[in-house]
């Protein structure tokens, strides 16, 4: 997590405790307006951090809040493809 309380930097290959971290800290923030994850150091991402992602983006869209996952690296953007998520989740530049 970053220092900013509503953005969270994820790592190049999320494994369970930090699928774990994102789970706290998307819990804490509640799908609060403006949460940021930080996806430029993944290299690749396996499907625990994607359903989190997931539910964390749907969260925010229901309750009428933006949820933005910037700045994705090739990794993580492949990621997200092969397990067909693409249209699931707000990439910014994909």
């Amino acid at each position: 997590m970053t220092d900013d309380a509503r953005s969270f930097a994820l790592p190049p290959v999320p494994s369970h405790d930090d699928c774990n971290a994102l789970a706290q800290f998307l819990a804490a923030s509640g799908a609060a307006e403006g949460t940021q994850i930080d996806a430029s150091a993944v290299h690749r991402c396996g499907a625990l951090a994607a359903q989190l992602l997931v539910t964390g983006a749907e969260q925010a869209r229901a309750g009428g809040h933006d949820f933005a996952i910037q700045a994705a690296s090739d990794g993580f953007i492949a990621s997200i493809r092969d397990l067909g998520l693409t249209e699931h989740l707000p990439i910014e530049g994909a």
